[in-house]
C-alpha cells in the first residue's frame, strides 16, 4: 500500500493563519515541495540512462562488457555522463531538502529561533525537545545512508567529484557502473550505481515521516 503523502496544503494554511514571518516559512514549504519534484526528475533520468547502458549482468566476463570497458562508444559515454550528472543532482537535492526542513522546524518550533544564516539540519535537530519529530530526525541522522549522502554532497562540493566508472568483477559476478570509494569524515566504500540510487531514495523518502511528524506537532488536532 502506498504511504499517505505529507499534507503540505494544511501546513501552508496553518502558516498563513499564524502571526510571524510567514513569507520565510512559506518559502521553506515551497522549497520542500519543489525539491521533491526536482528529485523525482533527476532520479528518473539517472535510472533510465543507467538502463540504457547495455551491460551484460548475466555474464560479467562477456565480450560486450569488455567492449564497454575498453572501447565504449560515444552513445554509451553520453549515457554514463547523464547518470553521473543526475546522481549528483539527486544527492545535492535531497541533502539540501533536509536543510530546508530544518529552516521550517526552526521557524515553527524553536523559540528563540536560530538565526537563518546559522540554521542547518544538525543544529535544529540538537535543539529540538524530545518528540516524535526529533526521534525521526535522530534516526535519520544515525543512518548509514544519510551519512553517506551528506559526505558525498560535501566531498563533491568542497573537495572533488566522487568518481564513477565501469566495474567488472569475475569474483563477485558483478558488472555495471560503480561509484568509487571516497574519504570524508571516514572512508565510504564503493557502490554499484543502481544500489546507490536506492539508498538515496531511502534518504529522500524519510522526509515524509519527518514532515508528517511535524504536521502532527504544529497543526490543530482537527487540522
Amino acid at each position: 500500500m502506498k504511504e499517505a503523502p505529507w499534507n503540505l496544503k494544511d501546513l501552508r494554511e496553518h502558516v498563513r493563519r499564524t502571526p510571524g514571518d510567514r513569507k520565510r516559512v512559506l518559502s521553506a514549504i515551497s522549497s520542500l515541495d519543489w525539491s521533491d519534484r526536482i528529485f523525482r526528475y533527476h532520479f528518473c533520468e539517472a535510472r533510465d540512462a543507467l538502463r540504457a547502458i547495455p551491460i551484460d549482468k548475466d555474464d560479467p566476463a562477456s565480450i560486450k562488457n569488455h567492449e564497454l570497458l575498453f572501447m565504449s562508444s560515444e552513445e554509451h559515454e553520453h549515457s554514463m555522463l547523464v547518470v553521473r550528472a543526475n546522481v549528483i543532482a539527486c544527492i545535492h537535492t535531497v541533502r539540501n531538502a533536509y536543510d530546508h526542513l530544518a529552516q521550517l522546524c526552526n521557524a515553527l518550533l524553536l523559540s528563540p529561533s536560530i538565526p537563518v544564516e546559522r540554521c542547518d539540519f544538525h543544529r535544529v535537530r540538537e535543539q529540538l525537545p524530545p518528540s516524535p519529530l526529533k526521534q525521526e530526525l535522530d534516526t535519520l541522522s544515525a543512518s548509514p545512508w544519510f551519512k553517506y549522502v551528506a559526505a558525498y554532497s560535501n566531498t563533491s562540493k568542497h573537495r572533488a567529484l566522487v568518481q564513477q566508472s565501469m566495474h567488472l568483477s569475475y569474483v563477485d559476478g558483478v558488472a555495471g557502473l560503480r561509484a568509487e570509494a571516497f574519504t570524508h569524515d571516514q572512508t565510504y566504500g564503493p557502490y554499484m550505481v543502481g544500489d546507490l540510487l536506492e539508498g538515496i531514495l531511502q534518504v529522500k523518502n524519510h522526509i515524509l515521516a519527518c514532515g508528517k511528524a511535524l504536521n502532527t506537532q504544529v497543526l490543530p488536532v482537527n487540522g
